[in-house]
């Protein structure tokens, strides 16, 4: 991956705009497979593509990714495929969850609600974002944590006219990716792709990692740019 990371737009707050959109259409497709998703699903693959292609040539192999995935025709005996994979993959199989998508699992500890948990929802509380009350997914899974950079983004965008406050939810954004989301999700990667039978959902993951390296990348080199 390159060092410089950069976009073909150079309005920081258009490109957060892309950023936010991008965080959204992964989180989107992730979610457990349905009827309304399928139907979604290439519009959201081209929202990526066309975000991607705006970083240049840091993302052309993720822009092949997405094309080799739209190759793809999604129909009903697809998604039976897909809801069969996820939850193989996610959810449960005969022994064990395969590539389980929470961060406590690749910790040290490896309890189920584990600290990865307890400081990804005091994160959230601190930026001041909760959990639905209904909701029964854990803190640190994989599809909040991108709902919360998603958030995050949008805040920004809000308080983009407030230099000091944008630059603080930046911070708070690189902190999120680098202590949060990236030192679990290379290794969550590894175990989707040694037993995704599909093949869909391991292309997802690659794409998954790749993007939070970069914009990670591009979030260290913003804060660089504004202390110099």
């Amino acid at each position: 991956m390159q060092n410089d990371i950069s976009y073909r737009s150079g309005d920081s707050t258009e490109i957060t705009y892309l950023r936010t959109f991008a965080y959204r259409a992964f989180a989107h497709c992730f979610i457990y497979p349905s009827k309304a998703w399928i139907s979604e699903l290439q519009g959201w693959l081209n929202t990526l593509r066309s975000i991607l292609e705006d970083f240049g040539p840091s993302t052309e192999d993720m822009v092949k990714t997405i094309e080799e995935i739209q190759k793809e025709k999604y129909n009903l005996q697809t998604l039976q495929t897909l809801q069969i994979e996820y939850t193989r993959l996610f959810i449960n199989a005969t022994s064990s969850v395969l590539a389980p998508p929470y961060a406590s699992a690749y910790s040290e500890e490896r309890w189920f609600y584990g600290p990865p948990a307890i400081r990804a929802l005091y994160t959230y509380q601190k930026a001041g974002f909760a959990l639905s009350p209904k909701s029964r997914e854990m803190p640190d899974y994989l599809l909040v944590e991108l709902e919360f950079m998603t958030r995050l983004c949008k805040k920004e965008m809000e308080d983009s006219k407030s230099y000091g406050e944008a630059s603080d939810i930046c911070k708070k954004q690189h902190y999120f990716l680098t202590e949060q989301l990236m030192p679990w999700v290379s290794i969550w990667r590894k175990y989707v792709e040694a037993s995704d039978r599909a093949g869909f959902y391991t292309k997802l993951a690659m794409l998954i990692e790749k993007w939070l390296k970069i914009d990670t990348a591009y979030l260290t080199n913003t804060g660089e740019r504004s202390i110099a």
